[in-house]
């Protein structure tokens, strides 16, 4: 299990909100609202002014409401 989180993690990459809204179809207002209830995977401060989105944070938000279950960010 050790090894594919490593490979995992290796991959990954940060979303600015323009990719996280053409991934998920989702519009910044919804995304901002989903995250204040939990729903939605929280932005991540990259520098004083700008924040972003892990790429698969994204990517299991995705698969799982795919599947019809609820995204609940930890």
């Amino acid at each position: 299990m050790k090894n594919l989180i490593a490979l995992h993690n290796v991959f990954d990459q940060i979303l600015r909100l323009p990719a996280v809204v053409a991934m998920t179809g989702k519009c910044r207002s919804t995304i901002y609202a989903e995250i204040k209830v939990g729903r939605f995977p929280r932005q991540k401060k990259i520098s004083s002014r700008s924040v972003g989105w892990s790429y698969c944070e994204i990517q299991d938000y995705i698969q799982i409401t795919l599947a019809g279950g609820e995204y609940y960010a930890a």
